[in-house]
């Protein structure tokens, strides 16, 4: 019985080393070209999303060439218009500033300040008096 186990054992030894070469040979390869894949797919999704922004930005740019377009985004983005017109800017009802000076309780118009003339008051009592306000402005 002894016999046939030494021929067999030494065969499956042998078969064993060549396999297990054999497996240390493919597993870098295998391992390389999964990883190889991978970046292949990243790549490509990459150069994906660089065509669609770029037919993005040239469908962009295409816009600018028309001069209706041009003309929207300056009435749009610089607020600017045609002769005659006359334009409004909304403004958020929250970020409306009181316009009532509190010192005097007059309103605050647009255009040359007002000094009061009895108050006289030298020029420099004035400039001190305006860098008070401001600094007390929030």
């Amino acid at each position: 019985m002894l016999g046939w186990v030494r021929p067999l054992s030494v065969r499956v030894l042998v078969l064993a080393v060549v396999a297990l070469g054999a497996f240390a040979l493919l597993v870098p390869t295998v391992m390389r070209f999964v990883d190889q894949r991978a970046q292949t797919r990243a790549l490509e999704q990459n150069l994906a999303q660089t065509t669609a922004q770029n037919k993005a930005l040239a469908e962009e740019l295409d816009r600018w060439d028309d001069d209706s377009y041009v003309m929207a985004q300056a009435r749009e983005r610089l607020s600017y218009g045609y002769k005659g017109e006359t334009n409004y800017k909304v403004i958020d009802p929250e970020t409306v500033v009181d316009t009532t000076n509190p010192q005097t309780g007059k309103e605050v118009t647009a255009g040359a300040v007002d000094f009061p003339i009895g108050d006289q008051q030298p020029w420099y009592g004035t400039l001190w008096n305006s860098v008070e306000v401001a600094g007390k402005a929030q």
